[in-house]
């Protein structure tokens, strides 16, 4: 730090904050060499290669940008961003080549390019620095372009049970081509019921969530409970989206029973390994999706089953969202 800095006007020495600020100026921007190594009429114009590394960065920063509305997952944005980072570090280093190069003539150190240039690529500069902050803090709080934004899931998370064997329809072959293919799914769904009910005592039961969610949530916990007079054997879960085919899709393609599935995972088994988990753990449910959660039951001894699927008692049991994200 040069001695001009060491008192203002009055005398007086600038503060801890002041010489932070001047060191930080000095360091990203080299205004200390504006004292050291003063302009001379050999000072070249370095404009044009101010300009090139500015448009080497906006062309590439328009790039990832234009990427981005096509990576909707967490992983691709964040690499996306990288790229970014690192494009922009190399014209950082480029800009502060042209700040800090120097020549001796006549055993004094004058600054290789002229005064404009170096306030160019001063702008620049300052430029490159305030769109980085502003890209990591839209990233921080997932407003990047193409990236969702999410929410803390709040309320409970009410669903209606009901026997599989129930979701078999009939048709007609006049029926709508999305009735008919649904229909298919339904006696798939039958038939799987069919094959538990060969086991004394067994049912199989499906839990269905009431209302879609309404907006896109972070992950989400929840338990499946029932009653204590019944045992959850095999179970798997889905968020459904129902019926969302792709918009390019037209014709009659575009008029079959397409739901978007998404497998829901339990947590593993139980510390003591005798019970089988419950726990479900809901991967950022998105707007629009249902949770689907398929049991098969079985009666304890002395038990049988109801005829009513309501009366198994079978419910989702919510987690706050601190304890998910504690666990």
């Amino acid at each position: 730090m040069s001695n001009t800095r060491l008192k203002d006007d009055q005398g007086r020495r600038p503060s801890l904050i002041d010489n932070i600020l001047w060191c930080v100026l000095d360091t990203i921007f080299a205004t200390h060499l504006d004292r050291l190594a003063p302009f001379d009429e050999k000072s070249r114009d370095g404009t044009g290669i101010v300009t090139a590394m500015a448009v080497f960065v906006i062309t590439q920063g328009g790039f990832v940008a234009s990427s981005i509305k096509d990576a909707k997952s967490g992983p691709k944005l964040w690499a996306l961003f990288a790229i970014y980072v690192v494009l922009f570090a190399l014209s950082f280093i480029g800009l502060e080549v042209v700040l800090r190069l120097t020549n001796n003539r006549n055993e004094k150190r004058i600054r290789t390019f002229d005064r404009v240039s170096i306030l160019y690529a001063r702008w620049v500069l300052l430029c490159g620095i305030v769109v980085i902050v502003l890209l990591t803090m839209l990233a921080r709080y997932n407003l990047l372009p193409g990236q969702p934004t999410r929410y803390d899931f709040e309320g409970e998370l009410t669903a209606t049970s009901q026997f599989a064997s129930d979701f078999a329809r009939g048709t007609s072959a006049d029926a709508p081509l999305k009735t008919r293919t649904q229909a298919v799914m339904d006696r798939w769904v039958k038939s799987l019921a069919t094959a538990y009910s060969k086991t004394a005592k067994t049912t199989l039961l499906v839990l269905r969530q009431n209302q879609p969610f309404k907006r896109d949530y972070f992950p989400v916990r929840a338990d499946v409970t029932i009653n204590g007079d019944f045992t959850i054997g095999d179970r798997f879960a889905f968020l459904v989206k129902e019926d969302s085919p792709p918009l390019q899709l037209t014709g009659a393609f575009g008029d079959y029973y397409l739901p978007d599935y998404r497998q829901v995972p339990f947590e593993p088994a139980e510390k003591d390994g005798r019970l089988p988990s419950h726990r479900l753990r809901l991967p950022a449910p998105n707007a629009g999706e249902q949770l689907v959660v398929v049991l098969a039951v079985s009666a304890n001894e002395g038990k049988e089953l109801p005829l009513n699927a309501k009366d198994f008692g079978c419910i989702l049991v919510m987690h706050r969202q601190e304890d998910f994200m504690g666990n």
